[in-house]
């Protein structure tokens, strides 16, 4: 019965893929919802089995139709026992006071049709949840596949290559869109607007393009996107940036602003040098909490950096790190430094700084925590032994947040490897670490952003369409949204699986087949991955199955 009131609360769970069942964990369900259809299943993806006496489907705005939904009570296809609850067009639940039912690996349970088809420009807000017989919650997901009824901004995050895509079920008049970067991650002169390509027609006009914002206006006409329709705006994406862009319109008409959908897909070049991107924080010496809010991790998110200006903010809290200090509070932090994880090994080739840009008027010292002399080591393992780099010097930062002081730096021997750590010996205020000493300012040290560089990882992976080395459900759903299009062979066209041909057909989806789960550095095991996939192609390729009808629900909760 506590079980049964556990359910009865409601819990916010996070919208997240479907994971590749060779790293999917136990007690796991997903509900796969059809976009066009709404058809619905609940799916395990595990690789055990999960017993469910009761589950709940979710949606805050009412988009969930219960004449359209097939329970299991009516069904049967889950056993004996379950009833409705509390159904709605906020929720459909079912709840099984006398039985429960084992979901099996693979196993798919049909739901009919509950979501309501996403709405043009609208959002997809249903969750899921369910709790175990076993006891906890489990984890619930929601995969949405199909085609999306929305403008699309598609963008290869390693060559900056964009475009705008209507995706849309209706042809849509635009006459303005937005794109928008807060960590300055666009590239202007790439940018190839409407206005100078004249690919959308006449009256186009650009409006004050910037680092952080392309954005265009036809005031006297408007281009008409019919479903399908692809307009390229060259190359507007900075792949030094970070992926937080934002695409927005107001539709022909309409007086709100849309977002529209942003989309990262496809590969690098040949001996291309990119940013290293999912760069963590493997250990440090200190940071600065207490009221304070000065992590490491901000040296890595862009959080106040311009990436095109080259510049960033003077104000440290959410911006920036700063070790706890010696003597500060508790701080007892005397041999600063921090230890970087790429991920995965990786090439090295060179690293990006911006020191410490904290600045109050007649407040020397807080420019003089920015990092002087420092060592940078590195290793394949966290633990070491960690090989040394050299010394390297930083300026002491402008203390303005328009001037650009990014300093780069090349490194020579950081061949594969994973960690990169920087042991700083002293810092613009005189201290040499390690200190004892507490003055001046506490010999604090820090730092405002960091990035490295090196060669691109080139896809090489039959079914990889994303450039990770990885096949997975993001791969199946990039084949499934772009089945049938035509483009280059040269990675860029969303779905197209490595090998490319340019084209997104059958031979995609075999080679996504062929090879899911597939992991880097893994031994492939696509056969029971596709299993788990093969059964929820009817509700990825739009197949609808037979509905039942809908019975009349008594409420139970």
């Amino acid at each position: 019965m506590i079980n049964k009131l556990r359910f009865a609360a409601a819990a916010a769970i996070s919208l997240a893929i479907v994971l590749a069942a060779s790293r999917s964990i136990a007690q796991e369900l997903v509900l796969t919802v059809d976009r066009v259809t709404g058809a619905s299943s609940i799916d395990n993806q595990s690789g055990a089995g999960v017993e469910i006496d009761n589950y709940a489907v979710r949606s805050a705005s009412g988009q969930l139709d219960p004449f359209l939904w097939n329970p299991l009570q009516t069904s049967g296809i889950a056993g004996p026992g379950w009833e409705a609850a509390n159904v709605s067009v906020n929720q459909v639940a079912e709840l099984n006071l006398t039985d429960s039912f084992v979901v099996t690996p693979g196993a798919s349970l049909s739901l009919g049709s509950p979501v309501a088809p996403t709405p043009l420009f609208g959002t997809e807000d249903v969750t899921f949840e369910f709790f175990p017989v076993s006891g906890g919650q489990g984890a619930a997901r929601v995969n949405y596949v199909g085609r999306r009824n929305n403008l699309i901004l598609t963008v290869n995050p390693f060559t900056g290559a964009a475009s705008i895509k209507n995706e849309a079920d209706v042809t849509v008049p635009l006459d303005n869109y937005a794109i928008r970067s807060s960590t300055g991650s666009l590239d202007v002169a790439g940018w190839n607007s409407f206005a100078a390509s004249g690919a959308a027609g006449p009256g186009w006009e650009e409006e004050n393009p910037s680092f952080n914002q392309v954005a265009e206006l036809n005031i006297n006409n408007s281009t008409d996107l019919t479903t399908g329709t692809v307009f390229p705006l060259g190359n507007p994406y900075n792949n030094a940036g970070y992926r937080d862009l934002v695409f927005e319109f107001t539709p022909v008409g309409g007086a709100e602003l849309v977002q529209g959908i942003v989309d990262y897909v496809g590969a690098p070049m040949p001996g291309q040098t990119v940013r290293i991107e999912d760069v963590s924080i493997a250990d440090l010496s200190s940071q600065l909490g207490g009221g304070f809010n000065r992590p490491a991790e901000f040296m890595l998110d862009g959080s106040g950096v311009n990436v095109g200006a080259g510049s960033h903010t003077i104000v440290p809290d959410g911006f920036m790190w700063l070790t706890a200090g010696n003597g500060f509070g508790s701080g007892t932090d005397t041999d600063p430094f921090v230890v970087f994880d790429l991920g995965q090994p990786r090439d090295v080739t060179s690293m990006r700084i911006w020191n410490y840009n904290e600045d109050l008027p007649n407040r020397p010292e807080l420019l003089g925590r920015g990092v002087d002399e420092f060592e940078v080591l590195v290793s394949e393992n966290v633990d070491g032994p960690f090989n040394s780099l050299g010394i390297f010097s930083l300026d002491v930062a402008p203390g303005l947040d328009d001037e650009d002081f990014a300093e780069m730096f090349p490194l020579a021997g950081a061949a594969g490897i994973q960690f990169i750590k920087f042991d700083i010996l002293s810092n613009h205020n005189g201290i040499s670490y390690p200190t004892d000493l507490t003055d001046p300012d506490f010999a604090f040290a820090g730092l405002s952003e960091v990035q490295f560089f090196g060669p691109a990882i080139l896809p090489g992976q039959p079914g990889d369409t994303d450039g990770n080395g990885t096949v997975d459900i993001d791969d199946l759903n990039n084949v499934r949204n772009n089945f049938g299009i035509f483009g280059q062979p040269d990675g860029t066209l969303p779905g197209d699986a490595f090998p490319f041909d340019g084209r997104v057909d059958i031979d995609d989806l075999n080679a996504v087949r062929n090879n899911f789960g597939v992991v880097p550095a893994a031994v492939p095991e696509p056969a029971s991955g596709w299993l788990l996939v093969a059964g929820l192609l009817p509700v990825w390729f739009g197949i609808r199955r037979p509905m039942t009808g809908f019975s009349e629900i008594e409420n139970k909760i």
